[in-house]
């Protein structure tokens, strides 16, 4: 019996080893995508984030979530974004379908930054073009 508790929680265990190691080759795919953009080469996410979401929110560093509109974060929801943005340096791209989180990830700002943007815009559709400048910050193309 005490050898089967064993291979159990040893089992529980590399499936969340496994888990987790898929997750960040995944984020590590995006950000590698997301710093191979030439610059002033247009660019929208639905190339390179494959899920599928209707709307990208943009979360800036700190921004209180309750003061989101028209997103129905779960509590497991908000606890994941609360220490995605709490970090210097990244924005937070969270991924909305029907008005749920489907999926976020951690931006650095080295890799594109869309500070600048979201002083005026947090929300974007998925075939939403966007340009890079020189120093790899954002811009709508109209």
């Amino acid at each position: 019996m005490k050898i089967l508790n064993i291979i159990f929680y040893s089992t529980i265990v590399l499936v969340i080893i496994i888990l987790f190691s898929c997750k960040d080759k995944e984020k590590e795919k995006i950000i590698y995508s997301l710093e191979s953009i030439g610059i002033h080469q247009s660019f929208d996410l639905s190339t390179i984030i494959k899920e599928d979401w209707d709307t990208l929110y943009i979360i800036s560093p700190y921004e209180e979530l309750d003061s989101i509109v028209g997103i129905n974060f779960s509590e497991r929801d908000k606890s994941s974004l609360m220490i995605s943005t709490s970090y210097e340096g990244y924005t937070t791209f969270a991924f909305i379908k029907n008005r749920q989180m489907v999926n976020y990830h951690r931006i650095p700002y080295t890799a594109v930054d869309f500070f600048p943007l979201i002083d005026s815009i947090n929300y974007f559709s998925p075939k939403q073009k966007f340009i890079l400048d020189e120093k790899r910050v954002v811009s709508l193309v109209e």
